[in-house]
């Protein structure tokens, strides 16, 4: 809920706090930041407070004119007709420019509003008609729900049914929404009852994922309002500053400040009613455990989940990449005969297509450098430039500080689409952010506009092997299989499954690669890994092998070698992930491993209810299998 009077709800500063757990929604190459702010503002001080932390936006749909009402047993008064909903959305979506992340925020509408278990039921049943008619305008978003979900009508154990009736608006179908956005604005008196109703709203929204057997996110969704942006009464910086410290450092369960601020929850007592049956429950940690099953609140499950396992995958600064445009198919940004940058047929053996990004500062933020120029004057970088919608090339001396026209955000979309944001010609006037998008137009022309969310200011970021790269296949791959088949290889599939869960389902993967035959030291490694596989959003990790031993057609659960204790990279996928290729920073086990001549990697999974497949060495699809991109001195 936008907590300005009415008439100035447009310039309404409303956030999504994202506490990510392994990469950011803005592609960072190097260890990202826990959380990630989607900004759905207009208000002037957005550069000031959050374009400087990356923010990016999301639409949020209010209409709260046009449902005054809340709903009762026989209906919801006022709803909206299929027409007058898209007439809404598109506005606020041209509006927001932001067609991949969607809110709902009704506040007439959420189910403690409703005064009776039969208007809720009409309310989850109005809300199922809008996420239809939603997905039919926008069939990638993903979609979450403003809701004041700490309230104790959602608590597991309470006996009113609103908990098992909300469940439906979570439950994995088309119908359903995509993440958990619980209104966490600072209403309460002391910010120890901050914490207690982000830990209420993890416990109420986790018992739900519990219940359907899923792992949607769950996305705060608080006021940034600043002092001095507005005379009514907001949250005070310190106050802002805390709860994001706090969002921030809780960024697994296990860790102490997730510790802390979930065991200031009072522990629930009695029952708890899970998907429509009542057990007895134990308070554990804040959390809640099911006798005979296992806690909601697990140092070994993610309870919070990131959207890019759902979106493309963070960019690489070790390898190289084409920059292809989706609006203008077969183009690729090159650089002309005068040595601005063009959009020209794409070629891979086309040099000055190829471009290699590099953090641009601890902001997130990627200069794109030609490859070619870095080749050819070794301690210097060619970058894209933007100024004023003019596009041209500087140079950046190596280590030197790049100007505010040579910052790109790199903003990861669904489909392995990604827009390039524009950092210098950032502006507001009159309340107007002017976030400026890279633009591939007609007749070769490359230019930056207003971010819309236009096919023109999309582009693929393709993984190109370029000169002076050492790619290796590997030479072994499998996964091992525990339980029954514990003494069974599978060293012949043409996908390697990760699983994380016990018995005949417990599933390891193992990749080796041959570094013998490489000269010189080893600068960095990227394994090059394709899911062909994902059953439903997964967390994986890769873990170093020391033992070299095991062989392809030989290992099993019961002889596999030992796995690392420590996991030297992890990545979200999705099935919206198949095909697209993970490029994973392995550098520093491979230095290590480069002296002993071979290099071994274990991939395992956290998900224990769904599962992935890695395409191995034997997949029919080549551009599919196991690469090692090696890059030299």
């Amino acid at each position: 809920m936008c907590i300005l009077p009415q008439s100035m709800r447009r310039f309404c500063y409303v956030i999504v706090v994202v506490m990510l757990i392994h990469s950011s929604f803005i592609a960072y190459a190097s260890t990202p930041p826990h959380f990630l702010i989607y900004d759905n503002t207009f208000y002037p001080n957005s550069q000031q407070v959050f374009d400087s932390a990356g923010a990016l936006r999301a639409t949020v749909m209010y209409s709260q004119a046009t449902w005054p009402g809340t709903c009762t047993s026989t209906g919801c008064p006022n709803a909206p007709t299929e027409t007058q909903l898209k007439q809404d959305l598109t506005a606020y979506v041209s509006e927001f420019h932001n067609s991949n992340v969607i809110i709902f925020d009704y506040e007439n509408l959420v189910l403690s509003a409703e005064s009776s278990t039969g208007a809720a039921n009409q309310a989850v049943a109005l809300f199922q008609q809008l996420i239809a008619w939603t997905r039919q305008v926008y069939p990638n978003a993903k979609i979450g729900m403003y809701d004041y979900d700490y309230s104790s009508t959602y608590s597991p154990n309470n006996s009113s049914g609103y908990n098992t009736i909300r469940a439906q608006l979570f439950n994995g179908s088309s119908s359903s929404f995509d993440f958990f956005a619980p209104t966490l604005y600072q209403r309460w008196s002391t910010h120890t009852a901050w914490d207690q109703n982000l830990a209420e709203a993890i416990i109420n929204d986790s018992a739900i994922n519990q219940a359907n057997g899923l792992n949607l996110p769950i996305y705060p969704y608080i006021s940034p309002y600043v002092n001095g942006t507005y005379t009514g009464t907001l949250l005070a910086e310190s106050e802002w500053q805390s709860e994001l410290t706090d969002l921030v450092n809780c960024d697994t369960p296990s860790s102490s400040a997730c510790k802390t601020i979930m065991t200031a929850v009072t522990p629930p007592s009695g029952t708890c009613s899970a998907s429509g049956s009542t057990t007895p429950c134990t308070a554990i940690g804040g959390g809640i455990l099911w006798v005979g099953g296992s806690s909601n609140i697990s140092a070994t499950t993610n309870w919070v989940q990131d959207l890019t396992g759902i979106l493309s995958p963070a960019i690489n600064t070790n390898v190289t990449y084409q920059i292809r445009s989706v609006g203008q198919t077969g183009t690729c940004v090159d650089i002309g005969s005068n040595g601005n940058p063009v959009a020209n047929p794409c070629s891979p053996s086309t040099t000055s297509q190829i471009w290699k990004f590099a953090l641009a500062g601890t902001d997130g933020t990627f200069t794109i450098n030609s490859y070619s120029y870095q080749r050819a004057n070794p301690g210097n970088n060619q970058a894209l430039d933007s100024a004023n919608g003019s596009l041209g090339l500087a140079t950046v001396a190596s280590g030197g500080t790049p100007s505010a026209n040579e910052e790109w955000q790199v903003v990861s979309l669904a489909n392995g689409y990604y827009e390039l944001v524009e950092t210098g010609d950032y502006s507001t006037s009159g309340n107007t952010d002017s976030e400026e998008c890279l633009v591939s137009g007609g007749g070769g022309q490359l230019s930056t506009s207003i971010c819309n969310g236009g096919a023109d200011q999309e582009f693929q970021l393709s993984f190109v092997a370029a000169s002076g790269y050492v790619v290796l296949s590997d030479t072994a791959d499998a996964f091992i299989q525990g339980g029954a088949d514990a003494n069974t290889n599978y060293g012949t599939w043409s996908y390697n499954i990760v699983e994380g869960a016990t018995g005949i389902y417990a599933r390891k993967a193992y990749i080796k690669f041959d570094l013998s035959e490489i000269t010189g030291t080893i600068t960095s490694a990227t394994l090059y890994l394709v899911p062909n596989i994902v059953t439903w959003i997964d967390t994986d990790a890769i873990y170093n092998v020391a033992d070299n031993t095991w062989v392809q057609t030989g290992i099993t659960w019961n002889n596999a070698p030992a796995f690392g204790t420590t996991a030297i990279n992890t990545w979200s996928v999705s099935p919206a992930s198949v095909g697209q290729p993970l490029l994973l920073d392995v550098t520093s086990a491979a230095v290590s491993a480069q002296s002993a001549g071979l290099f071994s990697l274990g991939i395992q999974a956290s998900g224990a209810s769904n599962y992935v497949g890695y395409a191995s060495q034997r997949n029919g699809t080549a551009s599919y299998r196991p690469l090692l991109v090696v890059s030299v001195q």
